[in-house]
């Protein structure tokens, strides 16, 4: 809220922009972008993402 005040919304409601969102998402045919990176090279991940080399989202796995 604009007003700085804190926000409390019916989790049901949530859930339903959620579900919209994801569906308007689908039609236009959105597609995310992400580079996974294993958990021990999150400073290679950070690196890169500092250098501007990372297109889209850097994802640590644990895997």
């Amino acid at each position: 809220m604009s007003n700085g005040s804190a926000r409390t919304a019916d989790p049901a409601s949530e859930n339903f922009s959620a579900r919209e969102f994801f569906a308007v998402a689908r039609e236009a045919n959105i597609r995310t972008v992400s580079t996974p990176y294993r958990l021990e090279n999150a400073n290679e991940a950070l690196t890169e993402l500092r250098a501007g080399q990372v297109h889209g989202a850097a994802v640590l796995t644990m895997a």
